[in-house]
């Protein structure tokens, strides 16, 4: 079954219908260069209305069939562009969330340090 397939399902079996979802598979050390990451790529079009949300489903390192939801509001995506990872050339964002238990979902491509941490929603809490 394809990942984005598989955490759509997800999603809609813990949390219903939702907003704009992507989904990334867990990178180990070996697959990535900074470390365990997941990795997303999406372009500024997929944030652009700044009163929604984006939710971001990183697949566990040891259940690859459940995945970390995190719910983050779209605002953060245009307030601190210039310090998460984007590329100018194709107008997207290229995040990379880290999986280490330290800098958990820290992002590790741009020059801000960006912490999503705080937007990680858990099951069964309502996301309206």
């Amino acid at each position: 079954m394809n990942l984005r397939k598989s955490g759509l399902d997800w999603f809609r079996e813990h949390h219903g219908p939702g907003d704009e979802t992507r989904v990334s598979k867990f990178y180990p050390t070996h697959q990535s260069w900074k470390g365990p990451v997941w990795w997303f790529e999406f372009p500024d079009s997929a944030v652009s209305d700044p009163t929604g949300y984006i939710n971001l489903l990183c697949q566990h390192r040891n259940n690859p069939d459940s995945f970390h939801h995190l719910r983050v509001p779209m605002a953060l995506f245009g307030a601190c562009k210039h310090h998460l990872g984007y590329r100018e050339d194709n107008k997207k964002f290229s995040l990379f969330l880290s999986a280490e238990r330290e800098t958990l979902f820290r992002e590790m491509r741009g020059t801000g340090n960006i912490e999503f941490r705080g937007f990680e929603h858990r099951c069964g809490e309502s996301i309206t």
